[in-house]
């Protein structure tokens, strides 16, 4: 049984008719085989519109069902699936005719069926691996920012973008979307690719990039749709790939960790960084810089404190006016932040939230104004949740954050209601036994980034 000669898009030969042949093979026995028809690389094409057959070169789409009794074996079925009765009228069964549509149909329909009923079925190759349209997204962003470290990058930023339509690695040109669109199949070759195109689905693909195929966008939504590829957009199809230039492009691709500038601390900071500790105090600034959350994962002992307060002391110094930040730890560490506080950053001026005689209400909003770091513990947060969600914190840091893992927990859920410009986690241990502990933490550090709990565990 050979289905034969869906056309290129480029040649508009998918509408053309197709050939299902039959042929006997002796040591079939009763399974009814689909292998390649071959005729030294050619096959024919049948023509059904009174001009002569042409005889072109293979093109990829053949599926040759051997049969060892055709009456028996093609007449059972034929019962499954009724359109090949119509090769039952011929008195030696050998072909039966079909358009793309038929030929499509006979993939996704009969063959389940033929294959269900214990009549066994070698497809096409390309077939199980068909390439599908998909949609990808490029953007452009300024080449300075992260190298020369001046302004130039941050989520708001407004970035040039393009969509465009893709078939496994090759993006389609113009001319061949033209080609597709006049096509109306649902089974195309391009490229000597074949793919399953929905007629409809690829109307509605055409008609999004006519929409919504070039403009702006903020960096903020370049990032969001390279976490999560169906936030915010309405698409036909999935978007299998997020590319961008500049620094941007540098943090799609892994390779901004590499291209971070040193940022010197403050002149009130009166610790010595180690070299690894001023590779996190890089890393922390540009997350801020750029407005994303950022999850520090040193081992205990290696001093992420030290580089929290770092980062504090610079942020004040070249900013004074920029408002306090919360900190959110155990209780069994607060005394150790407001030691190497007061040890390394004296400048910084600190207020332990705890204890019963903590501020409330208008003495807390008034003691604000004059504090740059607030530490308070988790079980505070989540009794004082209220108190806390009132403010816009410039900051929002948790030490020990494998301690909101679980993010059904009332902590985790009273620590992310608070509002901030920026969160960073602090822990060495963001995954301790199952990987949506790590969804909790990441979760905190740049809200509904990597989408809900059974979306990231599912990609």
């Amino acid at each position: 049984m050979a289905i034969q000669g869906i056309g290129s898009a480029n040649e508009l030969e998918s509408r053309a008719p197709q050939t299902l042949c039959f042929t006997e093979f002796a040591l079939s026995g009763k399974e009814l085989r689909l292998d390649r028809l071959s005729c030294e690389g050619r096959i024919e094409v049948v023509a059904s519109s009174g001009f002569p057959c042409e005889v072109r070169p293979f093109g990829g789409f053949v599926v040759t069902p051997l049969v060892i009794q055709c009456d028996g074996e093609l007449g059972r079925a034929s019962r499954i699936y009724p359109e090949l009765k119509l090769a039952l009228d011929q008195p030696s069964p050998s072909h039966w005719n079909t358009d793309a549509v038929g030929a499509h149909r006979f993939l996704t329909d009969a063959a389940p069926q033929l294959d269900a009923a214990g009549i066994g079925l070698q497809l096409p190759s390309w077939w199980s691996r068909r390439h599908r349209l998909a949609l990808r997204l490029s953007a452009g962003t300024p080449v300075e920012g992260v190298v020369e470290g001046s302004a130039g990058f941050g989520r708001d930023q407004l970035v040039d973008f393009r969509w465009q339509l893709a078939i496994g690695d090759e993006v389609l040109s113009q001319a061949e979307l033209k080609a597709l669109a006049d096509a109306k199949s649902p089974l195309v070759q391009i490229r000597g690719q074949w793919i399953s195109a929905d007629p409809d689905q690829l109307r509605r693909s055409l008609d999004f990039l006519r929409r919504k195929g070039s403009g702006q966008m903020t960096a903020g939504a370049v990032l969001d749709l390279a976490a999560r590829h169906d936030v915010g957009l309405d698409a036909p199809v999935p978007v299998d790939a997020v590319s961008a230039q500049g620094w941007l492009g540098d943090l799609l691709a892994g390779r901004a960790s590499e291209q971070l500038r040193t940022v010197a601390p403050s002149d009130d900071f009166l610790a010595t960084l180690r070299p690894y500790q001023q590779r996190g105090l890089d890393y922390l600034s540009f997350m801020s810089s750029i407005g994303l959350g950022a999850c520090l994962a040193d081992d205990m002992g290696l001093g992420k404190t030290i580089q929290m307060l770092a980062l504090q002391t610079r942020e004040h110094a070249d900013n004074p006016g920029v408002g306090p930040s919360l900190l959110i730890c155990p209780m069994s560490v607060v005394g150790n932040w407001q030691h190497e506080a007061a040890i390394f950053a004296p400048a910084l001026r600190v207020y332990v939230h705890h204890g019963p005689e903590r501020l409330r209400d208008q003495e807390f909003a008034a003691m604000l104004g004059e504090t740059e770091l607030v530490i308070t513990t988790y079980a505070i947060a989540t009794r004082d949740g209220d108190l806390l969600s009132a403010h816009t914190w410039r900051r929002v840091v948790l030490d020990e954050a494998q301690t909101v893992k679980n993010s059904a927990s009332r902590q985790a859920a009273a620590v992310r209601r608070i509002p901030a410009d920026h969160r960073i986690a602090l822990t060495g241990t963001p995954v301790e036994n199952r990987l949506a502990e790590l969804w909790s933490v990441m979760d905190f550090v740049n809200p509904g980034l990597l989408g809900s709990p059974q979306s990231f565990r599912t990609r």
